[in-house]
């Protein structure tokens, strides 16, 4: 089987198994005898909720990529619970439909500002791309990360991960080594892939999709409070079940 995937992502895949070649876009494939976008998938298996794969961990970063991320300055200072958070994605994509999606799924980051009132939280930034925000005490090793291996190595040094819809909150599902409330607004994949038939019965039940994630669904209004009481609650859990020395 031949897995091709965008540059980024081509060392995470080969944690899949040794019987899959991941290749990136641009190279070329081996002959194959059939060939299909992978988000066609679902419709060609005929999934359904009761048949979507839930064994997770399925993505698995390079210990010694895990081990060079524990053993930077910065994370060695982070104290008690680590949190590492996403606010936006990306708003600058080349195509205007995606830019419209990001502005629907982007935050305030001012909204995190009640985690600085819970006490032994230590905050890193999982954005890649954009300014940080002044008003948060991030630790942002980001400019480091060269690729979604990285990204979960990185993560799998965190506790909890706190992201809108975006790659790194189903890259820490996909690990399922952190709590990760997955606060969505108006999500992305409702306008990207509102014509596919199988998508509509799915995102009803993103617990079966994503069973490491906590979803946090979330109106445009939604207040710093009630995402304060979501994620002390989840802090306790994680402190209690992941204690640090």
């Amino acid at each position: 089987m031949t897995l091709q995937v965008q540059s980024p992502l081509v060392r995470l895949c080969r944690s899949l198994g040794p019987n899959i070649t991941v290749l990136a876009q641009g190279q070329t494939p081996p002959r194959v005898d059939f060939q299909i976008p992978m988000l066609s998938l679902p419709a060609a298996f005929a999934t359904s909720v009761q048949t979507i794969p839930t064994a997770v961990p399925y993505l698995q970063p390079e210990a010694v990529d895990i081990e060079q991320w524990a053993a930077h300055p910065a994370v060695k200072q982070g104290k008690g619970l680590r949190v590492g958070l996403v606010w936006s994605g990306n708003p600058q994509h080349g195509l205007a439909q995606l830019r419209t999606v990001d502005r629907q799924r982007s935050l305030d980051p001012s909204l995190f500002q009640p985690l600085l009132n819970i006490p032994n939280v230590t905050l890193f930034s999982l954005q890649k791309g954009g300014r940080l925000p002044k008003t948060l005490p991030l630790i942002d090793l980001m400019p480091g990360v060269a690729d979604m291996a990285d990204t979960a190595a990185l993560i799998a040094n965190l506790d909890l991960v706190i992201s809108v819809d975006t790659s790194v909150a189903h890259l820490a599902a996909a690990l399922a080594n952190v709590r990760l409330p997955h606060i969505r607004r108006r999500g992305p994949l409702d306008c990207v892939c509102r014509e596919a038939a199988w998508f509509s019965r799915l995102r009803r039940s993103a617990s079966a999709c994503q069973p490491a994630a906590t979803r946090c669904s979330s109106a445009p209004d939604m207040t710093a409070t009630s995402c304060r009481i979501r994620f002390s609650a989840t802090a306790s859990g994680s402190l209690a079940a992941n204690p640090r020395a």
